[in-house]
């Protein structure tokens, strides 16, 4: 699905950047809006449409909450015991588990 993704985003995000670039250009001559604001192609529209939507990103990384899952290692206090090798070991059996992964 990634790679799919990927892909289609490869092929329609030119495709679209350069409609939206040409649009400025093709209805200046139909619409007296666009003429009037002197926009030779539509490059600054295409960067604010990317602002936009950067920004709309960033909201919503911000407004998104990702639960932290609990450690196996946990003592009882709840505190963590750092230990590199127990969660190497929790990974390794974590991937043994499912050989889809491998």
């Amino acid at each position: 699905m990634m790679q799919t993704t990927w892909s289609l985003a490869g092929i329609i995000s030119p495709a679209l950047a350069v409609a939206i670039i040409a649009l400025p250009s093709l209805l200046s001559r139909n619409l007296a809006l666009f003429a009037s604001l002197a926009l030779k192609d539509g490059t600054a529209l295409v960067i604010a449409i990317d602002a936009v939507t950067f920004l709309l990103c960033a909201v919503v990384l911000v407004i998104v909450q990702i639960p932290s899952p609990t450690g196996s290692d946990l003592s009882t206090s709840g505190r963590s015991k750092p230990s590199l090798w127990a969660d190497v070991r929790e990974g390794a059996r974590y991937i043994g588990q499912r050989p889809p992964l491998l």
